[in-house]
């Protein structure tokens, strides 16, 4: 044993000096990191989209103005908000600032709700910067008719919206990003003529989704008001939700009402686990395949087979490079513990929600454990393909198969959440490749306790079985190998007690 952990030892240090190791440590945070900030970063620098409104019909175009700036305000009240949680004293104020898509919300002004907030600023807090408006009005240019049919002003409009002609804006000449056209008989009755978005981006629906929906509202209350109903009694039996609260019979404790922790442990906190492992285990795997390759060109494995036998090679390897990644792996989840204190908001917010999700989860054990066995189980088979392949190449071709079927599982998240014990997830529970990354995504669900100590104790015996036949494959490899390797008798040689060829 003890020369087991000298090599173990040796193949953690080598591992993390390498700067790879230190990549993929960082990777992870930085990549959080990317995506929390990139997104915000990008909205902050995107400009104000100009667009133009022809409206032959008559009355509608002040309706869609009126979507866009309701459509603003709750922008506004959104950014004050996050701005209240991260810079006023909770403990002082009487009451919280009501949140965006309220009723209340949308009536609330910025500026009176900034006078609420200056007494329970804290000291140096800056200035509120609100959201830069998305979509700004313009003027039609001079050259285009509005009162010819619909389609020819959208086909007169191609250079605007194209960009080869730049139209004027509060913010100088830019390219037109929309130009929205209502027809002369526009209405909501069959046959109707309807309404013209003309935009370059098809993939960007905003100003579609927006004009849809100041339309659609107007449509709506004009047909209550046909029936005797007011837009306020309208926008009064909008409002109306029903109150509903979810509840888990499999919670422990008297409370069993679902919390957004709870949500936060069921979905989120199984995908990033998941990830996780999979990232560490494909991380350190592909870095003892090469420095198996390399020692095995090298003959340096001659050299360490006159003082180990060949098993004690193998455990020590897998041992070294799985502590390297298990290190990886606590790395990434204390970085996002530490990202979440660290927020100004953590005492009220997300984050707080997040931490809770997290500490409190099982299945922070339940993700060791299944790394281990993940790991050992993976990691043997990328050794077993070091072990026989004589160069890169070869083991490419070795490892095509197995890392297709290691993605399986990526394939399959979402079936899985949804029903995390349905057929499909627990028949790849059953098959030891997949029960690592299946039993965490299933963890959060509580599947059935047969299921969970079944399918693990198979994946132990299936992983110890396949760690005993490294040897045998190891020895078969020493002895030469006549013409090029593959599956078919790497499998031979590890269930033939006799590796003699």
């Amino acid at each position: 044993m003890k020369r087991v952990l000298i090599i173990a030892q040796q193949e953690f240090r080598q591992f993390a000096l390498t700067r790879g190791f230190w990549i993929a440590l960082l990777m992870m945070p930085m990549l959080a990191l990317a995506g929390a900030t990139v997104p915000l970063v990008l909205s902050k620098q995107r400009a104000t989209d100009p667009y133009v409104i022809v409206d032959q019909q008559g009355g509608w175009a002040e309706i869609v103005e009126a979507g866009f700036e309701r459509s603003w305000q709750r922008e506004q009240l959104r950014a004050l908000a996050e701005y209240a949680q991260r810079w006023t004293d909770s403990t002082r104020m009487p009451a919280a600032l009501p949140s965006a898509g309220n009723s209340a919300a949308e009536q609330l002004a910025v500026d009176a709700a900034l006078r609420e907030l200056q007494p329970y600023l804290k000291a140096g807090a800056p200035r509120f910067e609100p959201p830069r408006r998305t979509f700004e009005r313009v003027a039609l240019p001079a050259d285009i008719d509005a009162n010819t049919e619909a389609t020819r002003i959208g086909t007169a409009l191609g250079p605007w919206l194209r960009g080869e002609r730049r139209i004027e804006t509060s913010g100088g000449p830019r390219r037109l990003a929309a130009a929205i056209v209502i027809p002369r008989g526009f209405s909501a009755a069959p046959g109707a003529p309807a309404i013209q978005i003309w935009n370059v981006n098809v993939t960007d629906d905003r100003i579609a989704s927006a004009v849809r929906s100041a339309i659609s509202d107007a449509l709506q209350a004009q047909a209550w008001q046909a029936h005797g109903i007011t837009a306020t009694e309208v926008n009064n039996i909008r409002a109306i939700t029903a109150p509903m609260q979810n509840f888990d019979p499999g919670k422990s404790g008297d409370e069993k009402r679902v919390s957004m922790a709870d949500t936060l442990a069921r979905i989120f906190l199984p995908i990033l686990l998941g990830f996780c492992l999979f990232l560490s285990i494909q991380t350190v795997s592909g870095r003892l395949l090469t420095s198996t390759i390399e020692e095995r060109s090298s003959k340096l494995l001659d050299t360490l087979l006159s003082s180990v036998t060949p098993n004690e090679l193998l455990l020590g390897k897998l041992l070294g490079m799985g502590s390297a990644g298990l290190l990886m792996m606590t790395c990434w989840i204390g970085a996002l513990i530490v990202a979440i204190l660290v927020d100004p908001s953590f005492a009220r917010g997300a984050g707080a929600i997040a931490l809770q999700a997290i500490v409190h989860s099982p299945l922070l054990l339940g993700a060791v454990l299944y790394y281990l066995l993940g790991f050992s189980l993976y990691a043997s088979l990328f050794l077993a393909v070091g072990c026989t392949a004589r160069s890169m190449q070869e083991a490419q071709s070795l490892l095509f198969p197995i890392v297709m079927v290691t993605m399986v599982p990526f394939f399959t998240v979402q079936p899985v959440l949804q029903d995390p014990n349905g057929p499909i997830a627990v028949a790849l529970t059953w098959i030891p490749l997949y029960t690592p990354y299946l039993m965490i995504l299933r963890s959060a669900a509580s599947p059935p306790l047969f299921q969970v100590i079944g399918a693990t104790l198979l994946c132990l015996v299936f992983t110890a079985l396949l760690i005993a036949s490294l040897g045998r494959i190891f020895r078969w490899s020493l002895m030469g190998i006549e013409g090029r390797p593959n599956l078919r008798r790497m499998i031979g040689a590890a269930l033939r007690p006799d590796t003699a060829q």
